[in-house]
């Protein structure tokens, strides 16, 4: 489990643009937590169909007695606009953005 702290001005930034790039297909969307190792994504245009692509990673601190290791994931892929459509509905990103 990857436990992390996202700031608020930076929560509300990453809403606000989710709506800018769904409304325009222009910019970026960026949210990072407090930690910038534990949570990295990007949504912004790809290519020329309009696609947008999402692009971020994730991990954590794994400490025991024996070892210690950074957990992570690493990810990317395209969605098509109208899945952003869809995102940009979630209660949660109308509500924190500006």
């Amino acid at each position: 489990m990857n436990d992390l702290h996202v700031q608020a001005d930076v929560f509300r930034d990453f809403c606000t643009n989710l709506l800018s790039l769904q409304k325009q297909l222009e910019g970026i969307a960026i949210l990072r937590s407090a930690i910038s190792r534990e949570l990295h994504i990007e949504i912004k245009p790809f290519g020329s169909r309009g696609h947008i692509s999402v692009t971020g990673k994730t991990g954590y601190d794994v400490r025991t007695d024996q070892s210690h290791n950074w957990h992570s994931v690493e990810f990317g892929f395209e969605i098509e606009p109208q899945q952003l459509d869809q995102v940009v509905k979630i209660d949660w990103v109308r509500a924190n953005s500006k």
